[in-house]
């Protein structure tokens, strides 16, 4: 799993609704593991003033989110990371926070780590999801091994545990 595919599975609430609010935390932190994943790929990186600049285009297809943030990053002109998160995240583009949030849902759709459901409502169906459970402790034990036993330190385990703090679910999954 990537760090913002990780992240979204950790963030579903019990009931399987996904979080797709534009000023929430979970969707900040889905947008910024994207952008450390293309930092990690060495996709992007930054300038001696600190803007984000594109160095490769992410090897993925159109609908993966790694292109809906790359297509972003490469349609203005240069930006710090400060600015770019502010756009995604106080801007104007709720739309495009969702795609790249659904990008997410669906590669994990794909890669079945989510079961897709649809529930009956009053007036119509809402679609949740269900989380393999397997995929969840898969997340949990490698966390716990990095941070709690004697396990690598590596890029993906410290990104995936900031972002999961930040965004307060590490308490949740780490308080037991």
């Amino acid at each position: 799993l990537t760090i913002a595919q990780a992240y979204t599975l950790c963030a579903i609430d019990k009931g399987g609704r996904k979080v797709t609010y534009p000023n929430s935390a979970h969707s900040g932190c889905i947008v910024m593991g994207a952008f450390l994943e293309l930092f990690l790929a060495e996709n992007i990186a930054l300038d001696e003033k600190k803007r984000v600049v594109l160095l490769q285009p992410p090897a993925v297809a159109k609908p993966h989110y790694l292109f809906y943030v790359w297509k972003a990053l490469s349609s203005d002109k240069p930006k710090t990371l400060k600015k770019w998160m502010k756009y995604y995240l106080d801007g104007f583009s709720v739309k495009i926070i969702r795609r790249i949030v659904n990008a997410v849902i669906h590669s994990l759709l794909v890669d079945g780590c989510l079961i897709r459901e649809m529930k009956r409502g009053i007036f119509h169906e809402r679609v949740n999801y269900r989380v393999h459970q397997q995929a969840i402790q898969d997340i949990q034990y490698s966390l716990r091994t990095a941070l709690l036993e004697d396990g690598a330190l590596t890029s993906y385990g410290i990104a995936l545990a900031v972002l999961m703090r930040e965004g307060g679910l590490l308490q949740k999954y780490f308080t037991k």
